[in-house]
């Protein structure tokens, strides 16, 4: 995991990112703290982009991916921030020699074995809890986990395509012509023990060609791209997440758009691990806030429950029709507490921050930014918890006259022992 943020004003997005990176393989899990997350988009641009989540894509790093992008890219110069992303997703879904059909048929392959294998886990977990050897017990238990993927699967959205475009009648169908002999494969690996009945087999096909175009991501990857395009004024942040390519189509949804102008002035936008960030924002960690509003409707249906029980006993009213007209009204009083709370949080802390985010000039804007992060750093450090947020922390302010400048900026090597190192990485930029 990792912590990162973006902070807008009007003058300004930065940008910050810590370099931890959690690398898993099997039951075994070690955490490193030099991993690069932020990055330049363009060189010539003020456009940047971070990453969290998968450190891989497909198995190629992201770092590999954006820096053939920006090669790609050259001095090309997008009208908006919205077209520089959608041209960085353009170019991944189209690159077939980076994503090649074998790939794309590997990535389907291990993302349905571990569909699959979830599924069976949760069978034979509700089996144990049975606590008994019936064959029917079982069966019933495999029909009920299959029925509910099923359902909720077909409850999903289907997921747009770039540029607002969706997923066609004849794009499902090229994916089961082309995926449904991997699914049968994978199918009878993982359910080779078992007896599945025609219904259920097609229900399983059913969950697996869904599961590649609708909106599930169980592993994936958040990309953000803050910056300006070339007639944007104030800047923008855009967030995506993404998991991967089948059929040629990248498998992906917007997550949050965020744009400056006169009525919105200011924003502080918190990704990955952002419970710190939302604590020092809202004045309430996100978790303790839940749990109290979660056990304040359990307190208020309890002592309904205890009211109308009285009544059954003391009274001859109409218990039924009591305890659904407090329900109703506990839900109601619920609801007005949380506003209230909530519009008291907003008044007290969110605006009155926001407020002063909204008129930061650039420096102290970066340095906010590397306080957020190295807050939830901090909390890690000094917790049981796994330092999952750690070591160097990357900061860049982007503004649309200076373009994106590097506040702090880690390299893996010694700065004057790799003079040509930069002398390669400004190449073309004098000209």
């Amino acid at each position: 995991m990792t912590a990162e943020v973006g902070l807008l004003n009007k003058t300004a997005v930065a940008l910050a990112a810590d370099s931890a990176v959690t690398i898993s393989s099997g039951s075994n899990r070690k955490i490193y703290q030099s991993a690069n997350e932020l990055f330049m988009l363009s060189k010539f641009h003020p456009v940047g982009i971070m990453i969290y989540g998968n450190a891989n894509f497909m198995d190629i790093s992201w770092e590999t991916i954006i820096k053939i992008y920006r090669d790609h890219l050259g001095t090309t110069e997008k009208p908006t921030l919205e077209d520089y992303a959608a041209d960085f997703l353009q170019f991944i879904e189209n690159n077939h020699e980076l994503f090649p059909e074998i790939q794309q048929q590997r990535y389907v392959r291990i993302f349905i074995h571990r569909l699959f294998e979830s599924m069976k886990y949760l069978i034979l977990e509700k089996f144990e809890e049975k606590d008994t050897g019936d064959e029917d017990v079982l069966k019933e238990i495999f029909d009920e986990i299959i029925d509910h993927f099923y359902k909720d699967y077909q409850g999903r959205e289907s997921l747009e395509r770039i540029k607002g475009k969706a997923i066609t009648s004849a794009a499902v169908n090229s994916y089961k012509k082309k995926y449904l002999n991997l699914v049968e494969e994978t199918k009878k690996i993982v359910f080779e023990k078992y007896s599945i009945s025609s219904e259920n087999n097609k229900k399983l096909e059913s969950i697996a060609i869904q599961f590649l175009y609708k909106n599930i991501f169980p592993s994936h990857s958040g990309i953000v791209i803050a910056g300006y395009g070339n007639v944007d004024v104030f800047p923008k942040l855009n967030s995506y997440i993404i998991e991967g390519i089948s059929n040629n189509i990248l498998k992906f949804k917007k997550d949050r758009i965020i744009s400056i102008d006169f009525s919105n002035t200011a924003s502080v936008v918190p990704f990955a691990q952002s419970e710190m960030v939302y604590t020092f924002m809202e004045g309430i960690d996100p978790a303790y806030q839940n749990l109290f509003e979660k056990n304040v409707g359990l307190l208020l249906n309890m002592y309904s429950e205890m009211f109308v029980d009285f009544l059954k006993k003391n009274t001859t009213l109409d218990d039924k029709i009591i305890k659904k007209q407090l329900l109703d009204k506990n839900d109601q009083i619920i609801e007005k507490f949380i506003n209230n709370l909530t519009k008291y949080r907003r008044q007290n802390y969110t605006d009155s921050i926001v407020g002063i985010v909204s008129v930061l000039p650039k420096d102290e804007l970066a340095a906010m930014a590397e306080s957020l992060v190295n807050l939830t750093s901090f909390k890690r450090r000094v917790s049981s918890d796994d330092e999952t947020v750690g070591g160097p922390i990357d900061v860049a302010v982007i503004s649309k006259g200076d373009g994106l400048v590097w506040i702090k900026r880690k390299h893996y090597f010694e700065s004057e022992l790799n003079h040509h190192f930069f002398a390669n990485y400004y190449r073309g930029c004098y000209e």
